[in-house]
């Protein structure tokens, strides 16, 4: 990947050269920027398009002129399935796999394939392998060793919105019910901090005592214990007692805090076994796609 000064230098090297090369360039260069700025304006993906070289793969895809509609939808599932696992599951830094995303960025990018191969899903099957391939030393079941005992709020709390977006997708989808998407609007709109609830609280109050007798703050930020709520109602929950918060649950258009109003109490026992029950569904929801 080229240095920024560099591919300042590369351009004018080239504009010295052809006319007609600049305008190809530039028209190529604003492509990107406008795919970019797709990306940037979804809040869905941030915590899949946070790391540089991820976000390039995903431009590629969208740009290359080898994929029809229904091609590029498929690549693109794959790219977000593998690029959760390696950086928001596995929680990786931007320094894991930069040359692997950038060499099949370029190759994505490629423009010499024959009409043949394209016609017969070379290209689509080969990419969909290398895609695959990036997440072969974190495969999805391994997700129970990298999430069973990990802090799933503090520095994750993009990846946990976004973890359960996808889980309130699958209990729409599973129960044929309308997704709520008006209210998770409201909560890409709003900050973190003010949509991801803690069922046990952080400060615990009267009501909470002996629910979670030892080890309590790596209970509250296990991933079992928490839900994500629209916007107003985390304030207003905070530290109540668990008979008003399902109340509370209840009462929102949302399948995944429904589950919870379900339990008769919250403790440990409970907050383990939410959390097996969603590790069990994440390592089924981002595993590598069958074609």
């Amino acid at each position: 990947m080229m240095k920024p000064e560099d591919s300042i230098d590369y351009f004018r090297r080239i504009a010295k050269q052809s006319v007609s090369k600049v305008v190809e360039i530039s028209k190529w260069l604003l492509d990107v920027a406008e795919e970019l700025s797709n990306i940037y304006s979804n809040p869905r993906l941030t915590a899949v398009t946070e790391i540089m070289h991820a976000r390039l793969v995903a431009v590629a895809i969208n740009l290359s002129e080898h994929f029809n509609e229904n091609e590029r939808e498929t690549l693109l599932l794959q790219w977000e399935k593998v690029t959760f696992r390696i950086f928001g599951l596995y929680q990786k830094d931007s320094r894991t796999k930069v040359g692997e995303y950038t060499r099949l960025a370029q190759k994505i990018m490629g423009l010499n394939d024959n009409k043949k191969y394209i016609q017969d899903n070379g290209r689509l099957i080969e990419y969909h392998v290398e895609l695959v391939n990036l997440g072969d030393d974190y495969p999805a079941s391994g997700i129970n060793k990298v999430l069973e005992d990990a802090d799933c709020y503090n520095g994750w709390d993009k990846e946990a919105r976004y973890f359960f977006y996808n889980y309130e997708r699958y209990l729409c989808g599973k129960k044929d019910y309308n997704f709520p998407k008006v209210w998770w609007d409201k909560i890409w709109e709003s900050t973190t901090q003010d949509s991801i609830e803690h069922i046990y609280p952080q400060t615990e109050s009267l009501a909470w005592k002996g629910k979670v007798t030892r080890r309590k703050e790596f209970h509250a930020n296990r991933l079992g214990n928490l839900l994500i709520l629209p916007v107003g109602l985390n304030k207003k929950l905070q530290n109540i007692g668990f008979d008003i918060k399902k109340r509370e649950y209840n009462d929102v258009p949302m399948l995944a805090t429904k589950e919870i109003a379900k339990f008769d109490d919250w403790n440990m026992a409970m907050i383990e076994t939410r959390t097996q029950s969603l590790i069990q569904w994440a390592e089924k929801e981002w595993d590598d796609l069958k074609l």
